[in-house]
């Protein structure tokens, strides 16, 4: 994906630029392979990574995907930082108020 674009040796921060992009537009499977390919290299993610990514699990009826992410902040002890537990309140906000 990242050779299409002309990124030869992506770094961590593209991957959470292009994770952000899946994030906003939607893009559920490719924002999941993006942090799929991050945790199969070995990084650890942090808390930018989550708040990008975390938008992904508000459409619609995306509540076992939120858990699920909301979960592994929690065991990454991302959860008390103001901008995860912000978004992870948005998401849930927002499911509440489609159902």
């Amino acid at each position: 994906m990242f050779l299409l674009l002309g990124c030869r040796k992506p770094d961590f921060n593209s991957y959470n630029a292009m994770t952000f992009g899946f994030s906003c537009n939607n893009d559920i499977q490719s924002a999941l392979r993006l942090l799929k390919e991050l945790l199969v290299l070995g990084e650890k993610l942090n808390s930018r990574t989550m708040v990008g990514f975390i938008p992904v699990s508000s459409p619609f009826d995306h509540l076992d995907l939120a858990r699920t992410i909301h979960g592994f902040c929690v065991k990454s002890n991302m959860v008390f930082g103001s901008s995860v537990s912000t978004a992870l309140v948005t998401v849930y906000t927002q499911l509440i108020e489609l159902n």
